[in-house]
């Protein structure tokens, strides 16, 4: 992100998808890993957005809020990444973990994923909710299915450009999505404790418990960068040698999972209109 890409709060779910579509364009170009990630939000924000505009929430208003919270971090992030600027330490570890390149491409949206849903997401619920967070729980769930449908085209992407994870799920079968649903299941439940914890604290106390939780997350980041097993290393080592380039195919991919608009069906004409 240069200076004139600096950090600029969005304000509503669409300047939250202009500034990941620019940041995506602007990695691409670079031939940056820094950008899968980046193109994997955009498409789940734009899923959030459809999902809004079809009123799959309780509550659309509270749920753009919620989005355009949670997308400012991780853009306040970024923007310290690229500025040389201080920045929560669970993002850290996700961007010198990707930077260095030594992750393969699963890793590197793991890396991106575990400090913005693990921190971020726990965070942006806490203030959206406030008191009434409660209230908040079920939209909150909702998402859940949206992710669960990406999941799938997500993998094909991966497995297109990574061939060993390909032969993984061709081995694997279903057992690799159905794991993956339940990892991201269990660290949103997670985010949602945590946001249940946040909501009612104030001062010190609030900013000493999301100190110690974004510490506390960074240290799963660098596991998730590299693992303490060798054998486990050695596996993904091997996958990130057969991965193919070039990288910016890859996010080019990423980024057409969800269209950037949804046109509504035609109604289907009357039994009279027909018979006319």
């Amino acid at each position: 992100m240069t200076p004139s890409h600096s950090f600029r709060p969005a304000t509503t779910i669409d300047e939250v998808i202009d500034a990941l579509a620019a940041i995506v364009r602007e990695e691409r170009a670079r031939r940056s890993k820094h950008g899968l990630f980046a193109a994997l939000y955009l498409q789940v924000t734009r899923a959030v957005k459809h999902g809004i505009a079809a009123d799959e929430f309780d509550d659309g208003a509270r749920m753009e809020r919620l989005d355009v919270l949670f997308a400012n971090r991780y853009l306040a992030a970024y923007s310290a990444w690229e500025q040389g600027q201080p920045m929560p330490h669970s993002w850290r570890v996700a961007f010198e973990s990707t930077e260095e390149g030594r992750t393969c491409i699963l890793q590197d949206l793991l890396l991106g994923m575990n400090a913005h849903i693990n921190v971020d997401l726990a965070l942006a619920a806490a203030e959206t909710g406030g008191a009434e967070l409660l209230a908040l729980e079920g939209d909150f769930m909702r998402i859940n299915k949206l992710l669960h449908s990406l999941v799938d085209r997500v993998q094909d992407v991966i497995d297109r450009d990574s061939p060993l994870m390909d032969l993984a799920d061709r081995l694997c079968g279903r057992a690799d999505e159905l794991a993956g649903t339940f990892v991201m299941d269990r660290a949103r439940d997670e985010a949602w404790a945590q946001a249940v914890a946040i909501a009612p604290l104030v001062g010190n106390a609030r900013a000493a418990h999301i100190a110690l939780l974004d510490r506390s997350i960074s240290r799963l980041g660098r596991v998730v960068a590299r693992p303490p097993s060798l054998l486990i290393r050695a596996v993904l080592t091997a996958v990130r040698l057969t991965e193919r380039r070039p990288i910016e195919d890859t996010i080019a991919r990423l980024s057409s999972l969800v269209p950037e608009s949804i046109t509504p069906a035609p109604r289907a004409a009357s039994p009279r209109a027909r018979v006319a």
